[in-house]
């Protein structure tokens, strides 16, 4: 199955949503792609899933837990110029 650029625009839009929604309702959620990462993983989650004619991209654990911390950013003026 090909996916197109807009369609991958699409879900990574859609994804953005449903963090920043589930975030805002003290839902955790982080992505886990790195098993999807590797070809072999990803045939078998998809197994697993019953996935047929598709294939596992993205892999997002969310739930409630404890506070970790967030990763380092650089200030916003060190940015923009």
């Amino acid at each position: 199955m090909f996916l197109s650029v807009i369609s991958l625009l699409h879900i990574g839009q859609l994804f953005s949503a449903f963090a920043l929604q589930a975030t805002s309702l003290g839902i955790h959620n982080a992505v886990m792609n790195g098993v999807a990462d590797v070809p072999e993983m990803r045939q078998q989650m998809a197994g697993v899933l019953g996935i047929k004619n598709g294939r596992v991209d993205m892999v997002v654990r969310f739930g409630h837990g404890p506070l970790m911390p967030s990763s380092l950013r650089r200030p916003v003026a060190d940015i923009l110029v």
